[in-house]
């Protein structure tokens, strides 16, 4: 289930410091700033985000939180 789950953007894990530093008065939770932005971390960065259209995601081979996928792309 993990790459259908990649496929979906919808559910996601964010860096709550990045996103807290970006937020402001008019948007406390950040939203706005993470809808054009990534601010995510794990196993795969984003290398290409078209909202509405596409979502690439490139390997992290920095991630140290388990072993790395086999899938660079």
């Amino acid at each position: 289930m993990t790459l259908p789950d990649i496929a979906v953007v919808v559910p996601a894990i964010y860096n709550s410091a990045l996103v807290k530093k970006n937020s402001t008065d008019n948007d406390p939770w950040g939203l706005e700033f993470t809808k054009t932005n990534t601010a995510g971390g794990g196993a795969f960065k984003v290398d290409k985000w078209t909202p509405g259209t596409e979502v690439i995601y490139f390997r992290n081979d920095d991630w140290r939180s388990g072993p790395l996928p086999k899938l660079k792309r």
